[in-house]
């Protein structure tokens, strides 16, 4: 009687989420990182550690015993600590698996295995949060065929990541005139939505869009009407899982339009090409406004099949745009479905700058050149 109060007393001491071994068996066991440990984000996978002892007994008796190895161990991670009836995470919460097949390395202790939170899908690796995790073993003989571990807790965050998030506008912007940013989303999940935000007074506001890509990409912007003169702080956020980053502010200083560096010199036809490809356009109003464009683009359409490109040739629309003083000029906007980006400088007879289309799936964009005919 004594004995069974015993081994009541020390199931009753294990932590929640524990199913114990055979008595002669060193049972599985959580070992790093700490429960409630905060981790950096990594798209190569969170390492975990337990211990994995073996061979053990997962059914039978002596002379009949069937035994478990390294190969029936296994990791569950998941966004709640709740358990299923077989005693592991619930599936439903599960966000990544590793193992069964677990291979001992050398850099560690015998008897542990190291295990890694990594899903190609989900990613759940790349996204701050908090996130549960449990090591089991498969047991015949045991209720829902598993030993498990206890269930502990880490939380990743951006924070120390290597994620990088900033804004940088142009020298100068001019009141009633878009401009162009340039944007650096280093870290962060591809497509994710990054919001350019104007600082007013005490407040931000959200003034344009853009999407992550990992590098530095160029956005255009336009101001509210009832932006005047000054000078503002302009900065980058980005929701990356349950943690939001923000760039350093950057002062963007907004001038009244005036002083233009275009004239009726500049007005009549533009060429030139972007890659080798031709650009046209037309300049009107006394060097007030750009229209007629076409700039011509070779896009990159992915597809399925051996070849995972195919390549297409259509014309990124500039209908119309106003020139700033300093000579420059931004479109974006669709037409026809031709999602059209076009930025650039007029300089006396020539302009620079560079134009971008998407088109259904297919993408591209090149630096152009024109001259005054």
């Amino acid at each position: 009687m004594k004995r069974l109060l015993l081994v009541l007393l020390v199931v009753a001491a294990l932590p929640p989420g524990t199913a114990f071994a055979a008595p002669e068996d060193p049972p599985v066991e959580s070992v790093l990182p700490a429960d409630g440990a905060v981790l950096p984000v990594n798209a190569d996978g969170i390492e975990v550690r337990y211990t994995c002892p073996e061979p053990y007994r997962s059914a039978g008796e002596s002379p009949f015993i069937t035994y478990g190895d390294r190969k029936d161990y296994g990791v569950d991670f998941a966004t709640r600590p709740d358990l299923g009836s077989d005693g592991r995470l619930l599936q439903s919460n599960v966000v990544a698996l590793s193992g069964p097949d677990q291979v001992q390395d050398n850099d560690i202790p015998a008897g542990q295995c190291r295990g890694f939170m990594v899903d190609p899908d989900q990613k759940p690796q790349a996204k701050p949060g908090t996130y549960y995790w449990q090591a089991w073993r498969s047991c015949l003989s045991c209720t829902g065929g598993n030993e498990t571990s206890a269930v502990r807790s880490f939380r990743l965050t951006a924070a120390g990541s290597g994620a990088r998030l900033a804004v940088a506008p142009p020298a100068r912007a001019y009141r009633g005139f878009p401009f162009v940013a340039s944007v650096t989303s280093k870290g962060i999940d591809t497509g994710a939505d990054v919001a350019v935000q104007l600082q007013r007074g005490g407040s931000w506001r959200t003034i344009s869009h853009t999407g992550a890509d990992g590098r530095t990409s160029e956005v255009a912007i336009k101001l509210p009407r009832s932006v005047k003169p000054g000078k503002y702080g302009l900065r980058a956020r980005a929701k990356v899982g349950d943690e939001t980053l923000t760039s350093p502010v950057r002062r963007l200083r907004v001038r009244k339009a005036a002083g233009w560096k275009t004239s009726r010199r500049q007005d009549g036809r533009w060429k030139g090409k972007a890659s080798g490809l031709p650009v046209a356009f037309r300049v009107s109003g006394g060097g007030r406004t750009i229209r007629a464009g076409t700039f011509q683009l070779a896009l990159l359409c992915p597809q399925a099949g051996t070849n995972p490109f195919t390549t297409q040739i259509a014309d990124a629309p500039l209908p119309r745009a106003k020139i700033a003083p300093d000579g420059s000029f931004v479109f974006a906007g669709v037409v026809s479905k031709h999602a059209s980006f076009v930025h650039g400088r007029i300089e006396g007879r020539r302009a620079k700058g560079k134009a971008s289309l998407s088109l259904g799936i297919c993408v591209g964009s090149a630096s152009f050149k024109a001259k005054h005919k």
